[in-house]
C-alpha cells in the first residue's frame, strides 16, 4: 500500500509540474503577445529579428550538444536518430535565414520540460521591407553545408571506434588516431565560429528596441560605435564631458568586426616616402607617435582591466625580393637614425628564427594584437557605468543647424541636440564630404583551422613584407594562422565578394612560399572596406565643410593605431590647445 502511495505522490507531482510549466509557458506566451501588441509595427519586427536570432543559436547549440552525444555512443545503431535530428535542426536555421532574408513566418516549437510531446507554437512573423541582410563576409550557409561533411567524418570515427565490420581499410588509415583526436579537438571551435556568424548575421543586440527614443541634449556626440567612436568617447568621458555616443549598426558591427587587429607603428607610407612629402623630421614625429600609440593602448588596457587579448609583440617587415630588401635596407637607416627601436635581420637569421623565407627584414621592438571587437565593448561598457549614454540602430537623417549648435535628426524623427560632433564612422563619412581625403580599398583575410605545428617564434611577431598588393600575417591566441592583404580599390561589394574565394587561394599560395613548412588549412574568409590616403596619414580634426564637428578617417590598415592617436587630439582641438600632430593631419592639407 505504501508502494502504490508513493508512486501516486510521485504521479501526482509530476503532473503538477507539467500543469504549472504549460501554464508558465502559456502565460510567457500571452504576456510577450500583449507587450507586442501595444508596440508600433517597426518595434514589433525588431522582437521578431531577435527572436529568430534566438532561434539559430539555440538551433547551433542543441546541434554542437548531438555531435557530442554520437562521441560517447557505444552502439552506431543509436547515432542514427541523433544524426536525424542534426539534419532537420540544418534545415530549420536554413529556414530561418530564408525568413529573414525574404520575409514571412517561423514556427518555433517550444517544448516543455516534462513531456516534449507537449509544446506551444510560437508563430514569429517578420517582413524585410528594406532588405537590410546583406550577407557579405558571413558565412553562415556554407557552415551548414560544412558542418554535413563532418556528420559523414564522425560517422567513419564512430566505425573505427567501435570495430564496426563495414569500414575499409583505407578508411582505417585515412582517420590515424591523431587525426580523430584533432577532429574532436577542433569542434568547440567550429561551433564557436558558427555562432559568431550567426550573432554578425543577426546583430548582437536588440536591433531597434533599444534605439533612440525621445529628443536629448548632450554636450559631445560621437557618431560610430567600433573601436574608433569606443576610444574617442573613453578619452572624452576622462577630459569630463558629457558624451552620448549613436551608431547606425550595433556596437562594434562595422569595420571594427572585420579588422584583423594588428597593431604597429609603421604607417602605411614607408618612412623615406613621407619625409619626402611633409619633411624627415615630421614623418619621423609620425612615426613616434604611432610607438607612444600603442604603448598608451597598453596602458589604458592595465588601467581599466580591459580583458580584449591584448599583447605587446614586435613588428618583422620583410623583403620579397632583392631589389625589395636594398629599398627596405634604405627605410631601416632612417627609422635606426630616428631611434624607433629597430633591427636588421639576414634572411638567413629570419629562416633560422622564425622559418620565414625573404631577403632580410627590419624587426621593430613595437607591436601589438587585440581583439577591436571585444576592446570597444569593454570600453563603452565602462563608460556607461560612469554616465556615457548609448543608442544603437539609430539611424541619422540629417543634421541641421551646423552654424551654431548642430543638430542631429534622426530616421524616426527625433532630434539630437549638441555642442559638438565627432564623426568616428571611417570611410563612411566621406559621403559627408566634398573633400576628397580617401580612396576606398577592399581588403582580404583568411584563416587557418587549429594548426598540427608551426613555429613557436611567430607567436611573439607581427609580419607584412615589401610586395603590393602585401601581405600581412599573424597568429591568433587560439593557434590558428591568419593572413590577408590582395588589397584592390573598392568598386562593388557583391563583386568583391564573389572574388573572395579566388583572393583566399591566392593569399595561402604566397603563405607557403613565405612559410613554406606551414601547416595551413583554411578555416574561415572575410572580406572588408577601408579608406586610404594620398600621404598615408588619417584626417583627424575640423573640416571646414562642418562647423562644431570633427572628424575621425582615413585611417587605412593602420585604424586602431591612429584611433589612439585620436583620443589626445581631438580633446586638444575641444580644449583649444595646440596639439603639433594636428597640423599633419589637418583637412585642407
Amino acid at each position: 500500500m505504501s508502494k502504490n502511495n508513493s508512486i501516486l505522490n510521485s504521479l501526482l507531482s509530476l503532473l503538477v509540474v507539467f500543469v504549472i510549466g504549460y501554464l508558465g509557458i502559456v502565460l510567457i506566451h500571452n504576456i510577450f503577445s500583449n507587450i507586442l501588441g501595444n508596440l508600433d509595427s517597426n518595434i514589433k519586427n525588431e522582437y521578431s529579428r531577435y527572436k529568430i536570432g534566438e532561434y539559430i543559436l539555440k538551433e547551433i547549440n542543441d546541434i554542437e550538444t548531438n555531435f557530442y552525444k554520437i562521441g560517447v555512443s557505444t552502439k552506431l545503431k543509436s547515432t542514427e536518430p541523433i544524426k536525424d535530428n542534426i539534419e532537420k535542426k540544418v534545415e530549420n536555421i536554413k529556414e530561418a535565414i530564408k525568413v529573414l532574408e525574404n520575409g514571412g513566418t517561423l514556427k518555433n516549437n517550444i517544448f516543455l520540460n516534462v513531456f516534449e510531446a507537449s509544446s506551444v507554437v510560437d508563430e514569429i512573423i517578420f517582413r524585410n521591407d528594406d532588405k537590410r541582410l546583406v550577407f557579405e563576409s558571413i558565412d553562415l550557409l556554407p557552415k551548414l553545408e560544412e558542418l554535413k561533411l563532418k556528420v559523414v567524418d564522425i560517422e567513419k570515427i564512430m566505425k573505427i571506434k567501435l570495430l564496426e565490420e563495414e569500414i575499409t581499410l583505407a578508411e582505417k588509415e585515412e582517420w590515424d588516431s591523431f587525426k580523430i583526436s584533432l577532429f574532436f579537438k577542433q569542434l568547440p571551435t567550429f561551433f564557436s565560429r558558427m555562432k559568431e556568424n550567426a550573432s554578425r548575421l543577426l546583430y548582437d543586440s536588440k536591433k531597434n528596441i533599444d534605439a533612440l527614443e525621445k529628443n536629448i541634449k548632450t554636450e559631445i556626440l560621437v557618431i560610430g560605435g567600433g573601436i574608433t567612436g569606443a576610444l574617442i568617447s573613453d578619452a572624452l568621458m576622462d577630459a569630463g564631458y558629457e558624451v552620448t555616443l549613436i551608431d547606425r549598426r550595433d556596437i562594434g558591427q562595422g569595420s571594427t568586426s572585420a579588422t584583423t587587429s594588428m597593431l604597429q607603428y609603421e604607417i602605411d607610407e614607408p618612412l623615406k616616402d613621407l619625409a619626402k612629402k611633409i619633411g624627415e623630421e615630421a614623418a619621423a614625429l609620425c612615426y613616434q607617435e604611432g610607438i607612444t600609440a600603442i604603448q598608451d593602448l597598453e596602458q589604458l588596457v592595465k588601467t581599466k582591466k580591459l580583458n580584449c587579448g591584448f599583447k605587446m609583440k614586435k613588428s618583422l617587415y620583410i623583403a620579397h625580393n632583392k631589389t625589395a630588401a636594398k629599398e627596405l635596407y634604405q627605410e631601416f637607416e632612417i627609422r635606426k637614425k630616428y631611434q624607433l627601436g629597430v633591427k636588421w635581420l639576414e634572411p638567413d637569421a629570419i629562416k633560422k628564427t622564425y622559418g620565414i623565407v625573404s631577403k632580410g627584414g627590419i624587426l621593430s621592438d613595437t607591436a601589438a594584437s587585440v581583439d577591436a571587437y571585444q576592446m570597444a565593448h569593454e570600453l563603452i561598457a565602462f563608460n556607461v557605468k560612469r554616465g556615457m549614454k548609448v543608442f544603437d540602430q539609430t539611424e541619422i537623417k540629417s543634421i541641421q543647424d551646423q552654424g551654431k549648435t548642430p543638430k542631429v535628426i534622426t530616421q524616426e524623427n527625433h532630434t539630437i541636440n549638441a555642442q559638438k560632433i565627432v564623426f568616428c564612422t571611417g570611410f563612411e563619412s566621406l559621403n559627408l564630404l566634398k573633400e576628397k581625403v580617401a580612396d576606398l580599398i577592399y581588403t582580404y583575410a583568411t584563416v587557418s583551422e587549429l594548426t598540427q605545428t608551426y613555429n613557436k617564434n611567430l607567436e611573439k611577431i607581427l609580419i607584412w613584407d615589401t610586395q603590393d598588393p602585401y601581405l600581412y600575417m599573424r597568429t591568433t591566441d587560439d593557434g590558428r594562422f591568419l593572413v590577408g592583404g590582395e588589397d584592390s580599390v573598392y568598386k562593388d561589394t557583391i563583386l568583391q565578394q564573389n572574388i573572395k574565394e579566388e583572393k583566399s587561394k591566392t593569399l595561402i599560395k604566397k603563405l607557403k612560399k613565405t612559410l613554406p613548412d606551414l601547416d595551413f588549412i583554411e578555416d574561415i574568409s572575410w572580406g572588408g572596406i577601408f579608406g586610404t590616403t594620398k600621404d598615408g596619414l588619417p584626417y583627424i580634426g575640423e573640416s571646414p565643410e562642418y562647423k562644431n564637428c570633427l572628424f575621425c578617417l582615413g585611417f587605412g590598415g593602420n585604424g586602431i593605431t591612429f584611433s589612439a592617436q585620436g583620443r589626445k587630439i581631438i580633446v586638444d582641438l575641444l580644449q583649444k590647445k595646440e596639439n603639433t600632430l594636428a597640423q599633419y593631419y589637418r583637412f585642407g592639407r
